[in-house]
Parts: C-alpha cells; structure tokens; sequence
C-alpha cells in the first residue's frame, strides 16, 4: 500500500533517479524502463505496489500477459507526476491510473485500481462515461471544462472543487483502439474567484437614486440568493434607526431592545430561528448573545458545531444550496453605520460547508459586507448621498483605469493579504513569476523562488505586517524552466530570472496593515535585451530587403521581355540580307533582318503585333509598380494632395476601361458598366473631385480583376456606379466598408471645391475570379500584404494596390471595402466624397474626365523619378552594339514567366541557336538526363552532321549551356544548380555544365549567393540578346578549354570565328 506520507514530487525523482543508471542491457547502452516485466532496483513505493498487485483478478489479467498497448500506456502515465488515468475497453471500462490521481480519489484508492470505471469515478461517472464513449465513436479527443467534482481534501469530507479535462484515444499496434487516456487538471481557484467577483460586483450596483431600507433588505436577498454555494441560508434582521444616532457613554448603552426580520434565503419564514422579532436582552433566544457581541465589538462573531455555537437546528443540507451539504458554521455580521456608531441591522449567514473558512473566503466576506454597510449609509444619510455616489463613481472610475494599466503594464504587480497570502495579480506579474498552484496558501511557496531567495521573500512581507511604514527594495529570482526539478535547476543560472522588487504597504484608518503591493521588474542581464533588440533590427531589416527583392523581381522581369521585343521590331524592318561577301561573323541585328527577309509581309505584322502588344502589357506591369512606390512615398510624407477638376464620372469609368480593351480581348474577358438607377436620380452630369486619383484606384482595382479572373472558366467584370446624398451604408449581405484607419480632415473644405451640393459616388468592380476565404479578406488592405502566401507566387504583384487604394479612398472621405464568396469571384467596391459644381454665369464647366484626365499629369504633379545614368546616356541602336559572335549554340532555357520565355526563345531561334525550354528546376534536371552530359552519352558531338546521326541513333539532346531563372515555382534556381553540382560530383554526368543565371535579384549579396550555389555567371535583367550572346560563347570556350566534355555546339566555334550557317536559322 501507497504511503500517505510520500510526495507526488519525491516519489517522481526516484524513479528518474533509479530508471537513470540501472538495469542496463549487455551493450552497457540502453536503459530498461519497463518495469512492468522487469524488476527496477529502488524503484518507488507506486510502482513496488503496482507489482505486487493481484492483476489476475481483473479483466486485464496478470501484469506478464499484458499487451504492448497497456504497459507502454501504464509506463508513460506512472512516471508522468500530472494525475492520468486510462481506461481500457468501451463497455465497463477497466480503469488504471497512477500516484497523482490517486490522491484525488481519496478513499476510493486503492479498490479502483483495475475496477470497473464507475467504482473510481462516483457520481462523476455518468458524464465521464458519455465522454469516453464520444472518444470511442469519433476517434478524436474531447474536452471538458470546470466540471464540479467535490474531493476529500483539507480534512472535509468533501470538498468544493472544479476540473478541466481531456480524454484522447490509445491505438494498440494494429493502429486500432483499445481504450482512452483522460489527463485533467484543476480549476477550483478561477471558477470560485470569478463567482465571488460576480457577487462583489452585484452589491456595488446595488443601490439606485430613490432606493429605501426596504428595497435594501430586497436587493440584499436577491444577491445572497443567487450565491448558493457560499450562502447556504441567510437571516437579515434590521434595527431601529433615528434618522441621527444618538450619542451615548458606551456602545452598549446602543444597544437596540429588539431587532426585525427582514428576509430568509434558503429557509421558511416558519423556521424555529427565523424568528420574526428578536429581544437582545433575552438569553433564551440562542443567537442574541451573538447578535448582541457583534453590535458591541462591531465585528463579525463565528459560529461553529464545534464550540456548540452553532444551533443545531441550523446544522442541516439546505435543499438547492451548499451543494446539498450540512452547515458547520456560520457568520453573524454587523452592517454598521458610517455616519456614527451602532449598526443598520445584521445579516447571519452559513458558510460554504465544502470550502474552508480561509484567507480568500474571508476577504471575500469583507469585500462584500463593506459594499452593503457603504449601499446603507448611501441611503440613510440623504445629505451625503449624492457625494458618496460621486466619490463612488470616481472610485470605481480609478479601478477600472488601474485595472486596465495594470493589464498592460510592463511592471508585474502583485496585492498580498498581510498573511502572506496572494490576492492579486496582473498578467505581467504572472509571467514574470511563473506563479503556479493554489495562490490561496498563507506562504509565497506557490512562487517558484530559489530556495536562497525563498526566507528573504517571507521575512519581507512579515516586516511589513510590523511595521507598515516601510517601502523595501529586494531581489530574488524564479524559475523559469519549471519542467526541470529544482534540484538540477539550482545548478543551471540560465533557468533563474532576477527580479527587482518594491514591497509597500496600505494601511485603513486605524493604521492596521490591509494589504502589501509588490511590483518586480525583470533585471537579468542587460546582454539578453540588447541581443533582442538586435534580432528585432535583423528582422526588420529583412523584411525591408525582401519587399525591395520582391519589387526588384517584379521591375525586372518585364523589362527583359520589353527590350527584347523592342529588338525583335527592330529587326523585323532591317531587311538586308547577308550577302557572299559577309564577314565571318554576322550582328545580332544582321541575323534577324536575313531572317524576316524570308518572311511574308503577313507573318511580319503578327511577329511585330506581338511584340508591341508585350512590350505594352510589361509597361503597364511596370507603371503599377512604380506608381505604387510613389504614391506610397507620398501618403507616408503627407506629400499627396487632393486636386479637384469637372469631370463626368461615367466618362472617366468607361476610359478607365478602355484602357484595358487590349488586355481583355487577349485574356477573353467579358466587361459592362452599368449606371445605377441612383445616379440618374440625382441627375448628375459633373462633379468636382480628383480625376487622377480616382482613376488610380479604378486602375488598381480593374487590374486585380483581370488578374484573378484571367484563368477561370466564367470570365466577366462588371463596374456598377452609384450616387447618393448621404455615405452608403455597409450591407452585411454584400459589401462590408473598412473603418477609416484614422480621422482625416474635411476633404471638401477648401475653397477649390466651392459650396456646391455634396454628393456620395459609389463604385463597385465585380468579377468573376476564384474569390477569397474570410480569413484572406483580413489580410486584405494592408501595407504589403496580400491575399494568402501564394498570391506573390502565382500572380505577383507588391501588394501595395488595396493599400493605397484604402489611403486614397479616405483621402476623398470615403471608404473601401470588399465582399467575396470562394469559388464564386468578389466586388470590390468604394465611395467618395464629392460636390456639384456651382459654374459662374456664362462660362462653361470644362470636362476633366476625357484623355487628359487620365493620360496627362495632373496640375499638382511633378516628375516622380529620374535616373541619373538614364538621363546621361542614349540608348544605342541594337545594330550598333552587337559583338561579332557564332550564334550556333543548343540552349536551354528555364524561366517560368511564360512571356520571358516566348520572347527569350524567340530572339535565340532566329539568330541560329537551338532552343529547348523548361518552367522550373525539376523539368531541367529531368532534361539533363536525357542531354548529352548524362554518363554513357558520346562525348562530344562536333558538327551537323554528327547531330543528326546522334539523334537518330539515341536519345540523348545537345545541350552547350543553361539559362537558369532563380525565382520559380516547385524548384527554385538555387536549388536546381546545386543539385547539378552534386551530380557532377557524383559523376552522374560526364563534365561541368556551363550554367548562367538569368534573374531579377541584382543586390550584390544575391549576386555572391547565386555564384556560391554554383552558377557559372550571373545576367541581371532586363538583358539583350546581343549582350548575352558572347557571355554564352565565352563560358561554353572557357569550359571546353578547362574540361572537355560533350559542349554541344555546331563545328565546335570558338570565339570571334566560324562563319554563321544562314541556312541553320530556323523561324
């Protein structure tokens, strides 16, 4: 049998202690820990007794045929010093449970170890068992929380407490389950507290203007009523009251002759005490000598069945109340006068039979007899009731503002009854302490102290109980890492934090000592804060850096594809074919004009048709970025200003859309505008507001559209536009607005609007993409955010659009908001604020909404961005620059951006290379497999012929070098080189790869990163054709001078010779 003596603590360290260096297997290694099939040396007193236990006479059987499932189960849960339970099977489970449980089961222990579940769990079983069978039914864990479930603990029979607990699943090794593990804890100290506070709170509202003793007494049933676990019953006796108490030698000569019932809870009227009027001069009624003591000494008198205080017909279970358990003692208190001596009447009531009469409790009395002799003198003494309402309202004014600092605070603050024990706290106190257990103990051990530091906190707060004038500094330091035994943790520094404290007392107005506020400060090694904040810089730092990555990407990418269109236009109208007597080697430009010359005029306009149309889509694509980095430069200086001009918003909607009639037509997308009924109520032709600014809103919002529409079955976007006098109301069926971020100034006020009528115009833009889930529509609107993580990886973009549309729609006071539903597309809408124009007699408004509106800077505008190198330089003609380069090379591209690819492989083919294309890194090391460069390949494949005769023969492709993207989808560039490496090194491939990086990422430490990872050379976009084309020849020449391998190139060129073969060109 389990010693009662022995600690939950102790016996947990011993069997680490005994598990930790013996038995051993042979190999001197590996520990056994089951001491279910073998027998531990010192193991603890719990697990002896669980051996010598008569398992055969339960339904598990004999401790040696136990399954796998029940002795790792019964392992874990014994060693583990948190009560756990298990129980096997679903009907009439068997429970097993180890030492910590089986405290709380008390007299229980030890008949339900290996009993049926119902014999360990008592009353609590039924919804115990209901829980186990959801557990069984589901296969997923429940939860259960502050469920009462009295234990005998602190010498009562039973006593008031609360638990929260889990009940998960055990499989056996079949994956299939065979029973539950329930894991609890306790929560009697929050769900006590939180019911005191409730009625503490009830008796400070109870008196209202107009209020009498009799709807006092009234009021005060009522709150005593509705706590009937700590007021089992209640008598409520009033004394006679002079509207001035008269003054008298002693308070005995005060005494009244008799005293009136006023109210009963929990006992009938009829009830032998509940006597309706009480002499205090007459011994023979059992409580008038407490009532009579109280008066005099003016305190509460206990009454007990110990000392026979307590009358024996009052020691009975009220039905309903104290949890259906007898009284054993009670409480006569006085409900004293503040305007003089002597008391309003008294208030006799059972204390809580499941709870003992502690600290807490006691305070809790207090609290609560204060607010009801505070409510009676509010009533008695009309010419302080108003004052005493007002310093009640600023008393509780100051406590809620204390309260609300201290939940903020950076400083932990503590209230301590002079007994030592914890009142209060505030959660920074909590964490910088790891309070733990039941505060409610009358010494600070529930504070894991270091036992050097542990008698100074004690001696400290006992000096303040003596002498309350004093305002002590100390230290003392906790543990942080309370998952290690204090023991080990003395020996560790880094588990201990230092605190700061400052003790100081409050005395009431008899100098006696009430309570004792503590406030630490964290005071560990200053070199702890400086690291931090130096990771706070780091990251800050980096999340600057990969916003300029991601706009740097985003800039770069297009211009690649927009100079190398523009390339391919020009050559399309360079016509001279290269003649007998061309040198020996042609331009870039030379090779693509004797390349159109063969090209039919119809084949010539699409090839330039396309270019254009791409150069145009990047230049939209880069003017976005651009505007967004500017604008939001300006909204964070205040540098943005609002210009009103006449403009007919249905112009400036339906231009707004023009814009995009390229781009839609391409994507296939259906557009319509429609005009509300609203607007044409309102009869409106001109409005004064900001044409730019609305427009770049318009635009934002058109683009996302088209963005997110692009690539669905439904392809359609609609505008609808609105008009109103008043702000549009938010519909929670359709659109919800975004609370402006901060007050703005009147948008409207300045002389530039006039005084015209102020009119709302409302926009909404529908489409019919993919939509978003709620949780991607709070992200939305927000400085760099987007929708979800992948929105950057499919879609790209900055995520500065909604922002800033969100800035500039409260510029022009109004707001912004969205409704979405997933799989069905969104609406984006937003209002603004604008007026009619009040046009002097005879001139006529002029229309800002037209072209110039919208293509044409507004008057308020300067240049946005000049770049010094761009200014200083002219950009040469491609024909000018180009070196003299064989252009023969089998290449193969790797880009994911469909129009980088296009254009990229387009301008290679027409100058003579061979081009294979791959999105991402894992298409281009499944291509080297079949290249050239995997082992068993021919060597080197020399000239066209050999080509031909090695394609037909095997499968095996020429490959001479790789242009590698970095930023892609399943395999990144990085990665993807590396990899290539590691196979050279593992000699997959016959040589060195020649590998170029093609990317936006142009920092220099970017640069480093990629040749570091195994790039031969590093080509920043945007880049030319011309430009690439002999950095190519000069690594293929470099490598197949240093290692020679199988380079795929036609007749081997080397740099600056072999004439080009024109008839190799292909279209």
């Amino acid at each position: 049998m389990l010693s009662g003596s022995t600690t939950q603590d102790k016996q947990s360290q011993l069997l680490s202690a005994s598990l930790s260096t013996e038995p051993h297997h042979e190999d001197g290694v590996s520990l056994i820990l089951d001491w279910t099939r073998f027998d531990i040396p010192n193991a603890p007193e719990f697990v002896k007794w669980l051996r010598s236990f008569d398992w055969s006479r339960t339904k598990i059987g004999p401790m040696g045929d136990w399954s796998a499932a029940v002795r790792q189960t019964m392992i874990a849960i014994v060693t583990n010093p948190k009560a756990r339970c298990v129980y096997f099977g679903l009907d009439d489970p068997v429970m097993l449970y180890n030492e910590a449980c089986s405290k709380l089961l008390g007299h229980r222990h030890p008949a339900a170890m290996g009993a049926a579940g119902a014999v360990g769990a008592g009353p609590a079983w039924t919804q115990k068992y209901e829980g186990i069978k959801e557990v069984w039914s589901l296969g997923v864990a429940t939860e259960s929380h502050d469920y009462y479930h009295p234990i005998p603990r602190g010498g009562l029979p039973l006593e008031e407490a609360y638990f929260s607990w889990s009940i998960m699943p055990i499989v056996d090794d079949s994956g299939r389950m065979v029973g539950v593990q329930k894991e609890f804890w306790e929560t009697t100290t929050q769900v006590i507290h939180t019911r005191r506070e409730r009625t503490i709170e009830q008796a400070e509202k109870m008196v209202t203007f107009g209020d009498t003793m009799s709807t006092y007494w009234t009021k005060m049933r009522a709150i005593l009523d509705s706590s009937p676990e700590d007021f089992p019953f209640c008598l409520l006796y009033s004394a006679p009251q002079e509207s001035q108490p008269v003054s008298a030698s002693s308070f005995e000569d005060l005494v009244p002759k008799f005293i009136t019932l006023e109210g009963t809870v929990g006992l009938d009227t009829k009830h032998p005490i509940a006597v309706r009027q009480i002499s205090l001069t007459n011994p023979q009624y059992l409580l008038a000598k407490h009532f009579r003591t109280a008066w005099i000494k003016g305190k509460p008198v206990a009454l007990s069945d110990k000392d026979h205080t307590l009358p024996e017909r009052l020691r009975v279970p009220v039905h309903g109340r104290g949890h259906g358990s007898a009284c054993r003692s009670a409480m006569a208190c006085p409900i004293r006068r503040l305007d003089g001596p002597g008391s309003v009447g008294f208030l006799l009531f059972g204390l809580n039979p499941q709870r003992p009469y502690d600290d807490p409790y006691r305070s809790f009395i207090m609290q609560l007899m204060d607010k009801f002799v505070k409510a009676a003198a509010a009533i008695l003494v009309p010419e302080e009731r108003e004052k005493l309402k007002q310093q009640w309202q600023i008393a509780r004014d100051q406590e809620r503002v204390f309260t609300r600092l201290a939940e903020f605070a950076s400083v932990g603050l503590a209230i301590y009854e002079p007994t030592g024990a914890l009142r209060w706290k505030n959660p920074t106190f909590k964490d910088l302490t790891n309070v733990q257990g039941d505060t409610s103990v009358s010494r600070p051990h529930h504070l894991p102290i270091h036992p050097q530091d542990r008698q100074n906190f004690e001696n400290t707060l006992l000096a303040l109980s003596k002498d309350p004038d004093r305002k002590p500094y100390f230290q003392f330091r906790v543990q942080t890492d309370l998952s290690i035994p204090e023991e080990e943790a003395i020996k560790l520094p880094e588990k201990w934090r230092w605190l700061l404290a400052h003790a100081s007392g409050e005395l009431d107005d008899r100098r006696e000592l009430i309570w004792v506020g503590i406030y630490v400060t964290d005071v560990t090694p200053h070199l702890q804060e400086q690291g931090q904040r130096l990771e706070d810089a780091l990251e800050t730092k980096r999340q600057s850096e990969n916003f300029i990555d991601m706009t740097c990407h985003e800039m770069r990418n297009p211009l690649s594809a927009i100079i190398q269109s523009a390339d391919g236009i020009l050559a399309t109208f360079d016509l001279k074919p290269p003649g007998p007597s061309a040198s020996s080697s042609a331009t870039v430009s030379e090779i693509l004009g004797s390349r159109n010359a063969n090209l039919d005029a119809g084949e010539l306009q699409a090839n330039i048709i396309d270019s254009a149309q791409t150069i145009l889509l990047c230049a939209q694509h880069q003017k976005r970025i651009v505007d967004d980095i500017l604008t939001l430069s300006k909204l964070d200086s205040n540098l943005l200003l609002i210009a009103p001009d006449r403009v007919r918003p249905t112009t400036l909607v339906e231009r707004a859309i023009s814009m995009y009639d390229a781009e839609l037509a391409d994507a296939g997308i259906g557009t319509s505008f429609t005009v509300h009924d609203s607007y044409h109520e309102l009869d409106i032709d001109q409005v004064l507001l900001d044409p730019a600014r609305l427009l770049q809103i318009l635009i934002n919002l058109l683009t996302n559209a088209i963005k997110f529409t692009r690539k669905e079955n439904a392809k359609h976007i609609s505008v609808v536009l609105g008009a109103s006098k008043t702000p549009p109301l938010a519909d929670a069926t359709t659109v919800s607005f975004i609370p402006q971020r901060a007050s703005r100034p009147d948008v409207l006020a300045g002389p530039e609007f006039g005084n015209g009528e102020i009119v709302y115009l409302q926009f909404d833009v529908c489409d019919t993409g993919k939509g978003l889930t709620a949780e991607e529509m709070k992200r939305l609107f927000q400085r760099f955010r987007q929708a979800s993580a992948k929105t950057y990886s499919q879609y790209g973009g900055s995520g500065l659009g909604l922002f800033i549309s969100r800035e500039l729609t409260e510029l022009q006071g109004g707001q912004i908001g969205v409704y979405s539903v997933p799989g069905q597309g969104s609406t984006f809408a937003f209002y603004v604020k604008a007026r009619r124009p009040a046009p002097s007699e005879g001139q006529a408004p002029p229309d800002r909404s037209g072209d110039e509106a919208i293509s044409g800077p507004p008057k308020h505008s300067i240049p946005e961005c000049a770049d010094a190198a761009a200014l200083d330089t002219e950009e040469p003609r491609a024909d000018s620059i180009a070196p003299q380069v064989p252009s023969d090379l089998h290449i193969l591209l790797v880009e994911d951006n469909l129009i980088n690819q296009k254009v990229t492989a387009q301008q290679l083919r027409k100058i003579g290379c061979t081009v294979h294309v791959a999105n991402h890194g894992v298409e281009c090391l499944d291509f080297l497999e079949r290249s050239c460069y995997w082992r068993d390949t021919p060597a080197v494949i020399s000239s066209a012929t050999e080509t031909a005769a090695s394609t037909s023969s095997t499968t095996q492709t020429p490959l001479s070098v790789i242009l590698l993207d970095q930023e892609m989808p399943v395999m990144d560039g990085l990665t993807c080189v590396r990899r290539i490496r590691e196979m050279q090194r593992e000699r997959k491939l016959t040589g060195h790869v020649p590998v170029i990086a093609c990317t936006g990422n142009a920092r220099r430490e970017q640069v480093v990163s990629s040749l570091e990872a195994g790039m031969d050379e590093v080509v920043t976009k945007p880049f030319r054709i011309n430009e690439l084309l002999p950095r190519m020849y000069e690594l293929v020449h470099k490598v197949r001078n240093k290692d020679p391998g199988p380079i795929a190139t036609e007749a081997a060129p080397t740099y600056q010779s072999s004439p080009l073969d024109s008839s190799k060109i292909s279209s």
